[in-house]
């Protein structure tokens, strides 16, 4: 069985390991789940541009699956997809998105909260504008 002292040290050590490496993969996984948002918005972009371009005129909508005030961390359907023709790469979806005409023209958005810890990540893009994160890289 060993000495008491060296199954201490043990537990010492794979305690110091996991204190240490937990926030590290929560961390990537957080990012990991972050960069769906990016992907639906250019996607979003993408079909808009293809919208305008049979119907000259761009498609807007409201953020959609659900209320900026109510994204968290969970899942969402998006049935209907409010943008005909589209279908997101994955569906359900996280986070909110919405298609809107600003002052420079049409602007696409997403916004989510992987971590539950009520601050939004928020990308955007324009058609002269690629996708960017709006928010702090921190921000999941």
């Amino acid at each position: 069985m060993g000495r008491p002292w060296e199954w201490f040290t043990g537990v010492l050590l794979l305690s110091v390991a996991l204190a240490y490496a937990t926030p590290r993969v929560l961390r990537a996984r957080h990012k990991l789940l972050r960069e769906e948002v990016p992907l639906i918005v250019h996607e979003l972009l993408l079909q808009a541009i293809a919208y305008k371009a049979d119907h000259d005129t761009w498609p807007v909508f409201q953020p959609s699956p659900v209320p900026i005030g109510q994204v968290t961390s969970a899942l969402h359907d998006w049935q209907p997809v409010p943008l005909p023709g589209y279908e997101p790469s994955k569906n359900p979806v996280r986070g909110t998105y919405r298609v809107s005409l600003q002052a420079g023209g049409l602007v696409v958005e997403g916004w989510c909260d992987v971590d539950g810890d009520g601050q939004l990540a928020h990308y955007r893009a324009t058609p002269s504008q690629a996708v960017t994160r709006v928010t702090e890289p921190e921000v999941y």
